[in-house]
């Protein structure tokens, strides 16, 4: 019991290590696109938030790294974990609607990291819940477009098209997580029925033996 939850919280650590890793590429990789747009150029009032919210990601990541390495329990890696995603949604959702001063612009693609983090996270059910959050957005955001932008009618076709490939990703995932997971689980698992048979269990098998090979011995020496 103790060496499973050791194994677990080892995990857990694991996980929000690896996380962390990928975290700070990302922030320097959104200061490089914010530093040199590959698309419209943005209002300078457009960079400025997008360069406080890399500042926001940073900062958070900082503190996600200084809690896992304290963290002794697995509730505390499960909240921290927890965090850190709420963390990564805010950011690429904010970064999503602060980029939609164009209709033209395709930063709405970082969404689809979302899924597959909530897959890696929670299986399927936080791919699902992810990409939920991420069409929700699309929708709203398309009916934004539509109010501030001159000459621009709603498109909900294209809402509904980046919504539905997110949740492609999202089922792909989510199954392939669970999947695995399973797997790992069934691999670990020791046999109940191999354990709970009579006479099969590893810890009475040497008594036995010993009892034969006693009783060998002493009709060996009266013969």
């Amino acid at each position: 019991m103790v060496a499973a939850r050791n194994r677990d919280i080892e995990q857990a650590r694991r996980l929000e290590r690896a996380m962390a890793t990928v975290r700070w590429f990302g922030v320097a990789f959104g200061l490089f696109q914010v530093w040199q747009p590959s698309g419209p150029v943005p209002p300078s009032a457009v960079s400025v938030r997008a360069y406080a919210l890399m500042a926001i990601l940073f900062v958070g990541n900082v503190g996600v790294v200084w809690f896992t390495k304290r963290a002794t329990r697995i509730e505390q890696l499960r909240t921290i974990g927890a965090v850190a995603f709420l963390l990564d949604m805010a950011v690429c959702i904010g970064l999503i609607w602060n980029y939609s001063f164009s209709w033209q612009d395709n930063t709405w693609v970082i969404g689809y990291i979302l899924p597959l983090e909530g897959a890696l996270r929670y299986q399927l059910r936080g791919a699902l819940s992810a990409a939920a959050v991420f069409g929700i957005s699309e929708g709203l955001r398309e009916l934004y477009l539509g109010a501030t932008l001159p000459h621009y009618q709603p498109q909900m076709s294209s809402a509904t098209f980046h919504a539905g490939v997110g949740l492609i990703i999202a089922g792909v995932a989510g199954v392939m997580a669970r999947s695995l997971g399973t797997g790992r689980a069934s691999v670990s698992r020791p046999s109940a029925a191999w354990s709970q048979a009579p006479g099969a269990t590893i810890g009475t098998a040497p008594c036995r033996i010993s009892g034969i090979a006693s009783h060998r011995a002493g009709v060996a020496t009266t013969t």
